[in-house]
């Protein structure tokens, strides 16, 4: 996914790999989609939509499934030479 506008392609990649890893810790910890639903308190429409990454996710949200999946959030600088 390209996507115009400032940034829009590093905000792309972060959010496919942060759907990548809350899908596969899904996995790895044998949950459905509508388990995780239960244990963050959110719907499983939601969740389908974030492990698709889609731009529009609320982080608050964000937050409650990744610790129901025992991730966590963080930021990190990026490598140099990297400009938004």
């Amino acid at each position: 996914h390209e996507r115009a506008g400032r940034g829009g392609v590093i905000v792309d990649h972060t959010l496919e790999r942060l759907a990548a890893e809350v899908r596969q810790r899904r996995i790895d910890l044998e949950l459905s989609q509508s388990e995780v639903a239960a244990l963050a308190g959110t719907s499983v429409r939601w969740i389908r939509d974030l492990e698709h990454g889609k731009a529009t996710v609320r982080l608050d949200k964000v937050a409650d499934v990744m610790a129901a999946l025992g991730l966590e959030l963080k930021a990190e600088l990026r490598r140099p030479g990297i400009v938004p």
